[in-house]
């Protein structure tokens, strides 16, 4: 069963580990892998940021991926990874399910839920389709794709 728990300092290392993974590099839009030092600084700064609701999803208690919202008023923007010995297994769409659920249960002020796909990501392409995001048409757009859900609330 997936369960997702708030990311804290203990946590910075892993998720270092996962921004640097090659596969999630290639996807990002900054591809070069990034320095522990400046990592730290980023990491803590998110978690002390009310703007940032950072998780670690886990399955059977270990640690299988991440997922990060930057809310913006009523906007919050996704970003989601998933460690290398997790891909393939289908677990995206469910672990994103998840956590969009919990952030709206939190934050009932948010009303749609955005993702910025980097053009070639197919995997990540398919997630949000398969969760109902609508593909957004954005003009002088073409390094990525804009992915939105519209919330019930």
């Amino acid at each position: 069963m997936i369960n997702l728990r708030l990311a804290n300092e203990r946590d910075c290392q892993r998720y270092l580990d996962w921004r640097n993974d090659p596969v999630v590099r290639e996807s990002a839009f900054e591809s070069s892998p990034i320095e522990f030092k400046t990592h730290k600084v980023w990491f803590l700064g998110k978690l002390e940021s009310p703007e940032s609701i950072l998780y670690v999803v886990e399955l059977d208690n270990s640690a299988i991926g991440q997922v990060r919202f930057e809310i913006d008023d009523e906007v919050a923007e996704v970003n989601y990874s998933i460690d290398e010995n997790y891909r393939g297994k289908r677990l995206a769409s469910s672990m994103m399910s998840c956590a969009i659920e919990k952030l709206l249960m939190k934050n009932r002020n948010v009303k749609s839920v955005v993702a910025k796909v980097k053009q070639g990501n197919l995997p990540s392409m398919k997630v949000f389709e398969n969760l109902s995001f609508t593909k957004k048409d954005c003009k002088n757009q073409e390094d990525y794709s804009v992915f939105e859900l519209q919330t019930n609330f």
